[in-house]
């Protein structure tokens, strides 16, 4: 199911065999072109599963943890 809320950046993100949506690592590296991730609660955003290690890349890199 996707979120009509979700901004997809279909240049970028892929879904997952388990329905989690990932940027292989782009996210991480681009941390300000993902800052709607900042609004996710661990790692689910507007009814979306992140893959929580690209989530957690994109969370050190962008508050500098």
């Amino acid at each position: 199911m996707r979120s009509s809320k979700y901004p997809y950046r279909l240049d970028v993100e892929t879904r997952l065999p388990n329905g989690c949506i990932t940027t292989h690592g782009y996210a991480a590296h681009h941390p300000a072109e993902f800052r709607h991730w900042a609004h996710a609660r661990g790692y689910v955003l507007w009814g979306e599963r992140i893959d929580r290690t690209d989530w957690e890349n994109w969370r050190v890199n962008y508050y500098g943890l």
